[in-house]
């Protein structure tokens, strides 16, 4: 069972009053829903139109909705004509997931006076079958303006709208900057940047990416100058490019050849494995292109054994540096080999390589691109983000055994995984450098082996959380090809939950308050057991709110400031909190998710992780944390504002994902890493003190952040903080010039001025990228 206080709804949720018949309810409780709710049991329409009572026992309304597991968000509001202010009641939401209307499965919903709103989310443990909501516990009248109960799974993603992208810019307060940029564009006929900022969802994307494509066309002087550059490589690496191939449509295997014979960079062969082939026209290309260039270098094997077998055939005979992995209908950018080889230049130590990628189809049209963060060991673990094009050491990857037949049509992401156990010296090129092949037919004939891989792939990930020192499981994550790690955690050490407050009162009347709220909720919804709660206040307290905290076995800590500063503040609870862990949490925040807190510790004890986050909602179901991103114009929220079912880049809303930092409303570092770099910085008072300290964090530990969805809390966004100093994001921009704009887990080729994963128009041309 689960307590909420109001989190206030509104008014425009709030309808006028109806006749008391049941099918205009169902008419009017379909707007907010989608489905009906029903009157049953004892309770019946009043005499006065639009009122209904209840005597307070088995009177209630029925709803028979399902509901998947996980998210769920409720608005709820109703009148009480005939109580008075000092009336208290409950509400009660019960939801069926298997064991009929109990208790147990139930949401309290607190009330004083004569109105009620809602709006929140709770997280169903298991699918609901039905629901039903039972009004006061005691008789009463009321008045039903609006029920809603609206499951919140993942569905496409959708780019928000123009007022959330401005509510999003006056928030930052920068909107008035971002008016005169738009009209300076205008001025200079800058077309192409106007049309990327206004065009809207998809169509503004391809747009976008089709300006991309126009400034990087691979011309004849441009070759030249790759092949000169390269020319003068200190290190020349060899790449020996892996292409199995299997009854190849011949069109397409003889453009995956071309494609690498027109590499720029001279230095590869390509080990064309057949796999027992039937169909004689793919031994024919095979062997007349080897005749034409002898780095093609064909392998004919007797029968079909599967890919896993063919590749480590070409593996057992590769003889450069490292292995790249080109399947036999796609295609390399010119460009490829030589971005990989000024990449070996820059780094010797390099043993694994990834560059972006995009699709092409049958007719050479190119969409899709997947502009990839650098390096992102939990984002892995959801899903093979990396994918193509990957580029391998060679000996290590010998040394590893190769490509394992035990995982075909998962052998390269179980390959890569025991790269990433074995090696730190990964590195992510920012660009496009691999074309991946969508063919009309490649969905249905894929249909029988896409849950084959997907097993497969869940299979590797499991072998290599068994292999680590935490251990622990593997299950299906949200979407499909996706998965979720739970790592097993080292003893039970005890965490710190450390939440300055200033004691404002919560719900329409104010009749609890924010810091109560939020403790009642980490009481109900945790299940982790070591912690203990410290809260710093101002001395300011009322009464009854101390009285409260202390019953809840809270231990408060007094802060005395005559101008306030929030990080003063939290260092003060860092200093008198007594865990190995320490969980900054904001007064105006309520958990939504149990085992959140295992979560978000699970994370914090894995090597090379200097925290993690959380994922925040607002009361109205919109996302408001899913992590942090350092633009050009500073720290920006992805996915802020945009609904709960919004997917992100490739998953990254819905999987955990690696931040350079997170919002420290919700933040969970280890207490000693704290203490270590001198915890908050007071220079800044109000805003960016905790981005300031998660920067400074990897820094101390050589790490980063890790943001994970699975933990959910609800969030209102500064209630109890006063309006931030205007020189503070100027101080932070400064202080980390070389970070701001250059974020490793973003992406130089998006843009710089929203945080919404949108092509760059402005990125750097291949002579820049490449000083050519």
């Amino acid at each position: 069972m689960t307590e909420i206080q109001n989190a206030g709804a509104s008014d425009a949720d709030a309808g006028p009053a109806t006749p008391g018949h049941p099918g205009i309810l169902r008419a009017l409780l379909g707007r907010q829903a989608g489905v009906p709710f029903y009157p049953a049991g004892k309770l019946r329409p009043d005499v006065t139109a639009g009122h209904w009572r209840s005597d307070g026992f088995d009177c209630y309304f029925y709803a028979p909705l399902r509901a998947p597991a996980g998210l769920l968000s409720i608005r709820f509001a109703a009148t009480l004509p005939d109580a008075g202010e000092d009336h208290h009641d409950r509400w009660r939401l019960y939801f069926d997931i298997g064991e009929g209307f109990r208790e147990e499965d139930s949401l309290a919903i607190p009330f004083s006076g004569g109105r009620i709103e809602i709006a929140t989310i709770i997280d169903l443990p298991a699918p609901a079958r039905a629901f039903r909501i039972d009004p006061c516990e005691t008789p009463c009248r009321f008045v039903l303006h609006a029920l809603g109960l609206s499951p919140l799974a993942a569905a496409p993603s959708h780019s928000p709208t123009v007022l959330n992208q401005i509510a999003d810019l006056h928030r930052r307060g920068v909107l008035g900057q971002k008016l005169l940029r738009a009209g300076g564009m205008l001025l200079r006929g800058d077309w192409s940047g106007l049309r990327q900022r206004l065009a809207p969802g998809r169509l503004g994307e391809a747009a976008a990416y089709g300006d991309w494509l126009q400034q990087r066309v691979m011309t004849e002087d441009l070759r030249w100058r790759f092949v000169a550059k390269s020319a003068g490589f200190p290190l020349r690496p060899c790449f020996s490019v892996i292409m199995p191939t299997f009854n190849s449509p011949p069109a397409f295997l003889e453009m995956a050849i071309e494609s690498v014979l027109a590499q720029t960079y001279p230095d590869w062969e390509l080990l064309a494995v057949d796999d027992g082939s039937t169909d004689r026209t793919t031994r024919r290309i095979l062997d007349r292109f080897s005749a034409r260039d002898p780095r093609i270098r064909p392998i004919f094997l007797p029968e079909n054994g599967g890919i896993a077998r063919a590749s480590n055939a070409a593996l057992a005979q590769a003889g450069g540096d490292y292995v790249a992995l080109l399947d036999h209908d796609d295609l390399l950018a010119p460009h490829a080999l030589h971005a990989f080889a000024a990449a070996i230049n820059r780094d010797p130590r390099a043993d694994w390589l990834y560059s972006d990628e995009d699709k092409i189809d049958e007719k050479g049209r190119r969409s899709a691109p997947f502009f990839k963060p650098d390096w992102s060991p939990a984002y892995f673990l959801s899903c093979m983000y990396s994918c193509h094009l990957g580029v391998y050491r060679t000996s290590l990857a010998k040394s590893l055994g190769g490509f394992r037949p035990d995982y075909d049509f998962a052998q390269d992401y179980d390959l890569a995984l025991r790269f990433a156990a074995a090696t730190r010296h990964v590195v992510h090129i920012p660009d496009i450098l691999y074309h991946w092949r969508t063919l009309p037919q490649s969905t249905a004939s894929g249909s029988q082996a896409k849950p084959r891989a997907e097993l497969a792939a869940r299979r590797a990930v499991q072998d290599f959380v068994d292999r680590s020192r935490y251990g622990g499981s593997v299950v299906a994550g949200p979407l499909p090809g996706t998965h979720r790690v739970r790592f097993g955690i080292v003893g039970q050490p005890l965490v710190s939950i450390a939440i300055p407050t200033a004691g404002h009162r919560s719900g329409t009347a104010g009749e609890s308050w924010y810091v109560l709220d939020l403790v009642r909720s980490i009481r109900e919804r945790s299940t982790y057991p070591n912690i203990e709660i410290v809260v710093a206040e101002n001395g300011d307290l009322a009464p009854d709110l101390e009285r409260a905290l202390r019953s809840e076995n809270v231990r408060l800590v007094r802060y005395e400031s005559q101008l306030f500063n929030l990080s003063d503040k939290m260092n003060l609870l860092a200093e008198a909190a007594r865990g190995d862990y320490l969980l900054l949490l904001n007064d105006d925040i309520r958990v939504i998710s149990r085992g959140w807190l295992e979560e978000m510790l699970m994370w914090c004890q894995q090597d090379g992780i200097s925290g993690a986050g959380a994922k925040l909602f607002f009361p109205d179901g919109r996302i408001q944390h899913a992590g942090v991103l350092l633009l050009g114009q500073g720290p920006s929220h992805p996915y802020y504002l945009h609904p709960a079912s919004e997917i992100g880049q490739v998953c990254s809303a819905v999987v955990p994902r690696d931040y350079s930092a997170v919002t420290g409303a919700c933040v969970m570092v280890r207490r000693a890493d704290f203490l270590a770099i001198g915890g908050f910085d007071p220079a800044y008072r109000i805003n960016y003190n905790d981005i300031d300290f998660c920067l400074r964090l990897n820094v101390h530990t050589g790490g980063h952040f890790v943001f994970t969805p699975y933990a959910c809390l609800e969030h209102h966004e500064s209630v109890s903080r006063p309006e931030p100093a205007p020189d503070e994001l100027r101080r932070f921009n400064r202080q980390w010039a070389h970070l701001v704009g250059l974020d490793p887990f973003y992406n130089i080729n998006l843009s710089q001025n929203a945080a919404c994963f949108r092509v760059n128009h402005q990125s750097p041309p291949l002579e820049a990228l490449y000083d050519l």
